[in-house]
């Protein structure tokens, strides 16, 4: 025994106390040593034992010595674990426990005498058992002699069964029609006097049966079962065994079987197909295949040729087979007994799909956008449809199922930013779809052609979140200096002048963007960083599980000078606020983009896991790649990112997670940040007399210095957005204390009640003078700046000062009162090739144009065009390239037809399209002429042909000629080489008159874009964070600094 092996581990103690206690005589006298259990301990969880003796030993009881054993694969213990008292010593052992003590004064006390207690923890969850026993070692009273050994009571620690039973079935594969389900159930704890049960389910039949199966055991924690049963059909047969420990855990396994039989099983095809079957077949058993035959009827009767693959009879040379309900028909005579043996069996062949005849899907938030967390009300009607379901394309996630060919329903869907379809299928597997894409949940959107691709980025298309209140997300900074916000009560957001803004900007909002909420539910500060501070944030969104997280640098100097020249809005170029490099944040890792003018990206820096690059190279395409994105339903925090410090030199900053939301840019968060010169903070005073002035100061000298005072105590707000006009001026504040008017501007829009807040600015200075007077006496926060010469802040401050009465108080003058559609889906353009969206049946789910390399030629896919590839699977990749003349098939000898000089070549092979896409030759002025010289004049007969390599032959096209715009394009239904020809024997429409072009709007709304203004592309992402600096009242901190 393990006990017994110990021994000499603790000889020398034993040793020690027989020479000092040499025994004389037996004393009288027994005693009982005993050690307490411990049941169903969790694994990780600790639990005390205690050893006792209780004795009556006559003299007294003087020392004694003994060990504990245990099973050290299901308890731990140390040194630590152990308590001993009685004048008593412990040793702790990998498998035991020394245990000893001596009291020479008296001995120790009859009765229960406690030894010790000992904190066991458990390892295991399987309802593991370790004994704690004991092993005497020598016990002796207080005059030296030996009493008689106690009688020993060991002790067990139970671990709590938190296992199901494994269970393993080992019935044959094949089986009779009676067998036995026979098995092992395995389970540490103990199975207790519950009975597993097996269910049997007939896959053909679907008959079902269930039998108890009473356990035998082998072992302490194994048991086996042996049942009979009796299967009257012929078919594969799932077992499902289920067993219950006596802890209450369940487990459960399956296995199949099939039931033999003699004759036909398993015909192929049954049910409904949706294709020509290629094989007709049927399992035989016992069957002379010299016998057999196949017949099928339906809508015609057909014998079948039979030939055999292994056991099946099949016939691989189906005719040809018209839609409806076929009946097969296998005879044969079994070898066993010399019976005919039959099957007969039916397969309906479909191959229509149904019909949405109609599908409209709206929603009920009022910006007219299909978007995540809102109820979205949707009505159908189909044609020759067993289901309908409302489903995620991409993940398969179904939402909504109904067996109605029409009715009306709701949904909410809590995470967005998917590719949607409602989708009409029958019983033969055909489906039509119709395509939407459900958008994370905006507040505001913005469908502008003046702001065009901005560094990369197409820009026209934006939408944005509510970013002012926590609750639909927020930003942290940490190792930063706090810029506290003045406590606000009530907040009143206002948006208005939305719709048709502009002649080329629509803007919508929807049920939120005019609310009233509290202080409580925005921020309550912003921050700053010291010089060589290491960066570090928090961002968080719920329901937002794919965001990119970029930090933009405000461009300073463009900044600066446009404040010197003091230009109006309309004079700015908008696109040079921002510098053209970003950092961006991904799981693992960040990098430094640094943005080219044609949307691709070169990476300076890049540090830990390596940001994933779209095959195009573009940024907005390398946005949308989910590696990219980070989880902010889960939250993302950079310090947890093991990567090494970061630090920024000094700058304006904004912090943006934004998503490319299918055709747009969305907002989800953002919020300013700098990084300062230095880190002084000036000097304020700290009170003033009410009426007077005061001057605050940094040391060092600074292009313009600012001060901000407002009153510590809480505000009410207005902040209004006015979305038609296009700048910093669409965002006005009014800051009310005490319920008196906001007619004092602070700065910019921002306005506030006159006696409580000031602003004063000086150029080239370290000072600043402010005044009191008109202010209500009281604690006065002071938000002081400096602005670098490069445009950067220099210093910032936080201060509080006392503004006290007058010597002579006057009265305070009373307060006069208080103050007072659908979505569109734009076209991917790429060069060369592009990656195709397209549903699992190859319905492309949005519209999509390749140019070739010298443009000379391009593709257009409208959305619901069918792109097969010729093995039936979804075309996922699509390109064109240009050919050169000697590239080119020459045209036959004598042919009426000539080659132009212009062909591509359109690939992948094989690949059809439903219905015809566009294949578009677009010339130059030059070309144009040398075209039309060589056709004479004559544009009706040009026309796009397609080179057919089986027969060596060049084939006409459907072709259109625009001649105002210098086009011909070829509606195409395959890939091949196409070339432009002239072909006196054609006459192809001709299109002589300029078309105006339009553009897609919501729905509800009609949108005629205008030609940009001399404005310049402005950038959303600038109003954005305007929008927050105003609507958490952070003028103080960064707007006031550029006034």
């Amino acid at each position: 025994m393990a006990q017994q092996k110990h021994c000499l581990g603790i000889l020398s103690f034993a040793l020690l106390l027989t020479l000092l206690l040499a025994p004389a005589a037996t004393a009288a006298g027994s005693g009982v040593l005993n050690v307490t259990s411990a049941s169903d301990i969790a694994q990780g969880t600790s639990h005390n034992v205690s050893i006792y003796v209780a004795n009556d030993y006559n003299p007294k009881l003087g020392n004694y010595q003994f060990y504990l054993y245990f099973d050290p694969t299901v308890v731990s213990v140390t040194a630590s674990d152990v308590y001993m008292d009685q004048m008593s010593v412990a040793n702790v052992n990998p498998t035991y426990i020394d245990m000893g003590g001596f009291n020479f004064a008296g001995g120790y006390a009859n009765g229960d005498l406690h030894l010790a207690d000992i904190s066991f923890t458990a390892l295991k969850n399987d309802g593991s058992v370790s004994e704690l026993g004991m092993v005497s070692l020598g016990f002796n009273d207080n005059l030296g002699d030996p009493v008689v050994g106690p009688t020993i009571v060991n002790g067990t620690f139970s671990t709590l069964d938190e296992v199901a039973p494994a269970i393993a079935i080992t019935t044959s594969a094949t089986v009779s029609q009676t067998f036995a389900v026979t098995g092992t159930v395995t389970d540490v704890g103990g199975m207790g006097t519950g009975t597993p049960s097996a269910t049997l389910t007939g896959l053909i039949s679907g008959a079902t049966q269930t039998v108890n199966l009473p356990l035998t055991q082998t072992s302490p924690s194994t048991w086996t079962f042996s049942t009979s049963v009796t299967w009257t059909t012929y078919e594969a047969v799932r077992i499902d065994v289920t067993a219950t420990d006596a802890a209450g855990n369940t487990g459960s396994n399956s296995a199949f079987v099939t039931v033999s039989q003699v004759g036909f099983s398993y015909p192929e095809p049954t049910g409904f197909i949706n294709a020509q079957p290629t094989v007709i077949k049927v399992f035989t058993q016992q069957i002379d295949p010299a016998t057999v035959t196949m017949t099928l009827s339906g809508p015609a009767m057909i014998p079948l040729g039979v030939t055999f693959d292994g056991a099946y009879a099949q016939n691989a040379t189906v005719p040809a087979l018209v839609d409806g309900t076929w009946t097969v028909n296998a005879t044969g005579t079994d070898t066993v007994g010399g019976e005919s043996r039959s099957l007969e069996w039916t397969f309906t062949l479909d191959r229509v799909p149904p019909v949405i005849t109609s599908f409209t899907i709206t929603d009920t938030d009022g910006d007219g956008y299909i978007e995540a967390g809102e109820q979205l009300n949707f009505n159908w009607n189909v044609a020759g449809a067993d289901r309908v379901e409302i489903k995620d394309n991409t993940t398969q996630t179904v939402f909504f199922t109904s067996t109605a060919a029409a009715g009306s329903d709701s949904v909410t869907v809590p995470v967005g930013n998917r590719a949607m379809v409602f989708a009409a299928f029958d019983n033969a597997g055909n489906v039509a779809y119709v395509p939407f894409h459900l958008y994370y949940n905006y507040m505001a959107w913005v469908n502008s052609t003046r702001t065009g691709t901005v560094s990369g980025i197409d820009m026209n298309l934006t939408a944005m979140r509510q970013i002012d209140l926590a609750a639909q997300g927020s930003v942290t900074f940490y190792n930063a200096r706090e810029a506290p916000l003045p406590p606000f009560g009530t907040i009143v957001r206002s948006v208005t002048h939305v719709g048709q803004v502009t002649a080329d900007t629509f803007v919508a909002v929807d049920n939120t963007a005019n609310r009233t909420y509290t202080g409580a539910q925005t921020y309550n500060k912003l921050w700053t960083y010291n010089p060589s501070s290491v960066l570090d944030f928090q961002v968080q969104a719920p329901n937002i599980n794919g965001a990119n997280l970029l930090i933009l640098e405000a461009n300073e100097s463009y900044l600066a000078r446009m404040l010197d020249e003091g230009r109006a809005a309309s004079n700015i170029n908008y696109n040079d606020l921002f510098k053209k490099s970003a950092w961006f944040f991904i799981n693992g890792g960040y990098t430094k983009i640094e943005v080219n003018p044609d949307g691709t990206f070169s990476q300076p820096v890049s540090v830990g896991a390596p940001l994933a690059v779209a095959a195009s190279g573009k940024i907005t395409d390398t946005l949308a790649l989910t590696n990219n994105q980070a989880d902010l339903n889960a939250g993302y925090r950079l310090s947890t990112q093991a990567l090494p410090a970061l630090t920024f030199p000094a700058g304006d900053y904004v912090l943006a997670a934004i998503s490319v939301d299918n055709d747009r840019i969305g907002i989800i968060e953002v919020l300013p940040f700098t990084v300062m010169n230095m880190n002084e903070v000036g000097t304020v005073p700290a009170s003033v007399t009410l009426g007077t002035s005061f001057d605050v100061s940094f040391t060092t000298p600074a292009r313009r210095v600012a001060a901000v005072m407002v009153r510590h105590d809480t505000w009410d707000a207005q902040a209004g957005i006015d979305a038609s006009t296009i700048g910093p001026n669409m965002i006005s504040a009014n800051l009310t204390y005490g319920g008196i008017p906001a007619t004092q501007k602070l700065a910019g829009n921002i306005y506030t009640s006159p006696n409580s807040a000031k602003y004063a600015a000086a150029q080239n200075t370290t000072t600043v003078t402010v005044g009191t007077s008109g202010l209500l006496a009281g604690t006065y926060d002071v938000h002081l700046l400096a602005e670098h010469v490069n445009g950067t802040v220099q210093a910032y401050g936080y201060h509080q000062i006392v503004v006290a009465p007058t010597p002579t108080p006057t009265p305070t003058p009373r307060p006069s009162g208080g103050g007072g559609g659908g979505s569109s889906v734009s076209t991917t353009t790429s060069t060369g090739s592009a990656d195709l969206l397209t549903s699992s049946w190859g319905g492309v789910l949005k519209p999509y144009q390749i140019n070739s390399d010298e443009g000379t030629a391009n593709l257009f896919l409208a959305t619901g065009v069918t792109a097969l590839l010729g093995d039936g699977k979804p075309v996922s990749e699509i390109t064109i390239a240009d050919l050169e003349s000697d590239e080119v098939p020459a045209a036959p000898t004598g042919a009426v037809f000539s080659f132009l000089g212009y062909a591509v070549e359109c690939s992948p092979a094989g690949a059809t399209f439903s219905p015809a896409i566009d294949l578009t030759f677009t010339l130059t002025a030059e070309e144009w002429a040398e075209v039309m010289e060589k056709v004479g004049g004559k544009a009706e007969n040009l026309v796009v042909k397609w080179y057919n390599p089986s027969t060596g032959e060049w084939e006409s096209v459907p072709t259109t000629v625009d001649t105002v715009h210098h086009t011909v394009t070829a509606s195409i239904t395959h890939f091949s080489t196409y070339g432009l020809f002239s072909d006196s024997t054609i006459v192809t429409p001709v299109t002589t008159e300029p078309t105006t072009p339009t553009t897609t709007a919501p729905a509800t709304t009609t949108t005629t874009p205008a030609t940009p203004s001399d404005e310049g592309g402005f950038p959303w992402l600038w109003v954005i964070v305007i929008i927050v600096i105003i609507a958490v009242a952070a003028g103080a901190y960064i707007y006031m600094q550029r006034q």
